[in-house]
């Protein structure tokens, strides 16, 4: 028998609420309250009591958090920038980059299937220097994404977690995007 809220409102005589968890000894206290015989409103007085004398001798979980000498959650106010944070932080965003990529695909598949003026549309929206720049950046994002998700699933099967050969590989793989992008943008516009 699970008792999953009972509040007593400000309002009531008892001018108090009262938060009764999911326990068994609560199912106790109610039980052998309703046989007393007492009203409802001394029923429910005597289980708040009884849930206060009860609540008193648990301690909660940030009293037994603050006994534990515990770690703190590192953020980026306390580790210092290193090849490898920025190489997973690069993954994740151009994760984000590569859906846009998605995206401008599907515009150019819709437009090559609408017929020519669609495309034509497409065409002066990708000409365009700031379609360009999208394009550059979409690349840039398949490409670095493709680097860095290998560099991960190397990771994956426990290689490379040496500090010298994970500062080596996560700055390959990061330039290794930015050398491929313009590789891949020089072929494109010199043949």
């Amino acid at each position: 028998m699970f008792l999953c809220l009972y509040v007593l409102r400000s309002d009531s005589p008892l001018g108090a609420e009262v938060w009764l968890g999911q326990c068994t000894w609560l199912y106790e206290i109610g039980a052998s309250l309703a046989q007393s015989g007492n009203s409802a409103k001394e029923r429910a007085a005597e289980a708040a009591a009884l849930l206060l004398i009860r609540k008193g001798n648990r301690t909660s979980m940030a009293q037994q958090a603050g006994t534990r000498n515990r770690p703190l959650s590192p953020h980026l106010q306390i580790w210092r920038w290193g090849p490898g944070m920025v190489s997973s932080i690069l993954h994740r965003a151009t994760g984000v980059g590569a859906s846009v990529g998605i995206l401008v695909l599907l515009w150019w598949l819709g437009a090559l299937i609408s017929g020519p003026e669609a495309y034509a549309d497409f065409t002066a929206a990708a000409t365009h220097p700031i379609g360009i720049i999208v394009l550059v950046g979409v690349s840039y994002s398949v490409i670095a994404h493709t680097i860095t998700g290998i560099r991960h699933f190397v990771l994956d099967t426990g290689a490379g977690y040496e500090l010298g050969q994970n500062k080596l590989w996560a700055n390959i793989s990061t330039v290794a995007g930015v050398v491929l992008t313009v590789l891949f943008w020089a072929v494109l516009l010199l043949r």
